[in-house]
């Protein structure tokens, strides 16, 4: 299900390529209302789920996957803006920028692969990774998708039967993901049942050996 939403969101995304001439250009597109707002609310999102984090641990709550489920959101959400702002850098390049709005595209790629695997890391040394990795997957999807659609306005070429096939792309993501985590869930549990079975069955074993030894 994961690939065939990958494949759908990839064949029904803009076919038209991004032809820029000029930093300005770049900038205009950037900074545009709707870039900034969605910005604004990844920003928000993030520092109210650290808060979020650090107020349920401090109580002790830490366990609990309403704090947990915030572990991959953050990193999926670092995850995306790392791969974004690798685009942005490209384009600088390739339209020759000022070498600082470079260095600082490095500084933001550097720091958002960090941030990332340092979430994540910490998400899943407290959490099952059954947990962990598929809302992670689900997360860094969906943002990278809607990210790349909003920043480099390529939802503005979309017609009725791409925004269709888009939604169903998603869709069939998150829809792998968490059947594959039941599936491996449930094989976790059958795995642990027959565990514990065994062990069961073993130390039966051994009671009923020491009592025929003890007659």
């Amino acid at each position: 299900l994961v690939m065939v939403g990958l494949v759908t969101c990839i064949t029904s995304g803009s076919k038209v390529p991004l032809l820029l001439e000029s930093m300005s250009e770049l900038s205009a597109l950037i900074l545009r209302p709707i870039c900034i707002l969605y910005f604004l609310a990844l920003v928000f999102f993030v520092l109210s789920g650290m808060v979020h984090i650090y107020l349920e641990e401090r109580a002790g709550n830490g366990a609990r996957k309403s704090v947990g489920i915030f572990y991959p959101l953050i990193a999926g959400t670092f995850a995306s803006s790392t791969a974004l702002t690798a685009k942005v850098m490209s384009q600088v390049i390739k339209l020759k920028g000022n070498i600082l709005l470079i260095i600082l595209c490095v500084l933001g790629v550097v720091f958002f692969a960090v941030s990332n695997m340092t979430v994540n890391n910490r998400g899943l040394s407290n959490h099952s990774p059954l947990f962990i990795v598929p809302v992670f997957s689900t997360t860094f999807l969906a943002t990278n998708i809607i990210g790349g659609g909003v920043f480099f306005n390529e939802f503005s070429t979309f017609t009725p039967k791409q925004w269709l096939g888009y939604g169903l792309g998603i869709l069939l993501i998150i829809s792998g993901v968490i059947a594959g985590a039941l599936l491996k869930g449930e094989n976790m549990t059958k795995t642990m049942r027959k565990l514990g079975r065994r062990r069961t069955s073993k130390s039966r074993h051994r009671t009923s050996t020491r009592n025929s030894k003890h007659r």
